[in-house]
């Protein structure tokens, strides 16, 4: 083995480094990873201790060295999965793939106990070898499917194939030489130092994968923030713009009823009337996108049939909805979720104010994209891309470009207005907290 100073002095150096980035970022992982050093390090105590003998003695206490010693290396395995499975996140990221290295973790602690108890009581190591090497085959199989698999689906899980692989090189070296010269012996001292080797370059790996994690999540945090601040500037804008205009158009129409003749004091009083409800649904809007409970593709398509309904009811324009029965999970920050209402409502107002429409059918389909059609039996209109100003279609170009999607009119008896965004640039969680 390598000299006991040697060997205590690395892992004491990692217990200290993992034990203040745990105080700093308290993250779960880091107190996993803990355990699993501690468990190692008792492994190889207990191997410095007994040294060529087969009893350890401390303290007056006396027992046989290959009593805790496969329980002690497969619990650090069992400990090692779980840290992985923190690690990765698997609970989030590969929820299907997390519930069987749950089932292979808890099943590695189980007969981490019934073999303590076993040889503990029976002192039959023979037994206890054979029985081990067969679980250890069944679990090592069954790890390594499951990080391949993880390999596919996590950014860091490259780090625990490459440590854990390291440690396996170490066991199997240390076996090989162990059985291929009778005089050391499998698992004597000279034999050992390259599981130990293979153990302290898993410790280095396993730190450079937390580093690098830590580090991702401290730039997502940095951009989150930059999100939220540019939210709240956009927000402002709006509320200055809009709610500000509003309120100062109301203020201006009500100073001038006061001396408006009485022919027309119901004119400026519909026109408060609008400008209220123009309002009110300007900050339901507002309301909407900075609520995270609407962070999803459910609300959105929720609000758009919403409101479509609504104001098409308003003015004697029959309205129809269609949707699909399931709609997906996924996660749409509240600027882009009121860009894609925005688009769908500047086309309804377009009906509204030019088609002469008394017809309006909206159809939702999911796929790789969302695809929304709108279709009017209106009078329809030239399309003419180049006219920046032709109904705000240059406006509607861009909103659904910055969407990375696209937006097409065509007429046909009514104008079919076609808008097409993919799902997988708005599958992410909220800038906004």
């Amino acid at each position: 083995m390598l000299h006991e100073h040697l060997f205590f002095g690395i892992v004491s150096f990692q217990l200290l480094f993992i034990a203040i980035q745990w105080a700093i970022f308290g993250r779960q992982e880091y107190g996993l990873y803990i355990l699993y050093i501690l468990c190692i390090s008792t492994y190889f105590l207990l191997k410095y201790l007994a040294g060529n003998n087969d009893y350890i003695s401390i303290d007056g206490l006396s027992f046989n060295k290959l009593i805790p010693d496969k329980s002690l290396s497969f619990l650090a395995f069992g400990i090692y999965i779980k840290f992985g499975r923190k690690f990765l996140g698997t609970k989030q990221s590969t929820p299907q793939l997390n519930k069987w290295l749950i089932l292979l973790e808890n099943s590695i602690i189980i007969y981490t106990v019934i073999n303590f108890l076993f040889v503990l009581f029976t002192h039959n190591f023979k037994t206890e070898s054979y029985a081990f090497a067969i679980a250890f085959g069944v679990a090592f199989t069954a790890s390594v499917i499951l990080l391949f698999k993880l390999y596919q689906n996590s950014l860091y899980s490259k780090y625990l194939i490459i440590g854990s692989s390291m440690v396996a090189l170490g066991a199997c070296l240390a076996l090989y030489i162990g059985l291929s010269n009778p005089q050391l012996g499998i698992g004597e001292n000279d034999t050992t130092v390259y599981l130990q080797a293979g153990v302290i370059a898993d410790f280095i790996f396993l730190n450079i994968g937390l580093v690098v994690k830590t580090k991702s999540l401290q730039t997502n945090e940095l951009e989150k923030q930059k999100a939220i601040e540019l939210e709240r500037l956009r927000i402002s804008s709006e509320l200055h713009d809009d709610l500000g205009g509003g309120l100062s158009s109301i203020s201006l129409i009500s100073e001038m009823t006061k001396t408006a003749p009485g022919n027309e004091i119901s004119k400026q009083l519909n026109k408060i009337s609008e400008s209220s409800k123009d309002l009110v649904q300007k900050m339901n809007e507002i309301v909407w996108a900075l609520n995270n409970n609407n962070d999803n593709l459910q609300s959105l398509l929720a609000y758009i049939r919403q409101y479509a309904v609504k104001y098409l009811d308003d003015v004697d324009i029959q309205c129809a909805v269609y949707m699909p029965e399931n709609i997906p999970a996924i996660s749409i920050a509240g600027n882009e979720r009121r860009s894609i209402f925005l688009v769908v409502k500047e086309c309804i107002n377009n009906i509204i104010k030019h088609s002469r429409a008394t017809q309006v059918s909206i159809q939702i389909n999911l796929a790789e994209n969302i695809f929304i059609k709108i279709k009017d039996n209106g009078i329809g209109f030239i399309c003419n891309e180049n006219d920046v100003h032709h109904f705000g279609l240059q406006n509607l170009k861009q909103r659904t470009t910055q969407l990375n999607g696209n937006i097409e009119w065509k007429q046909n008896n009514g104008t079919a207005v076609y808008i097409q965004i993919p799902l997988r640039t708005l599958s992410h969680k909220s800038g906004i907290s």
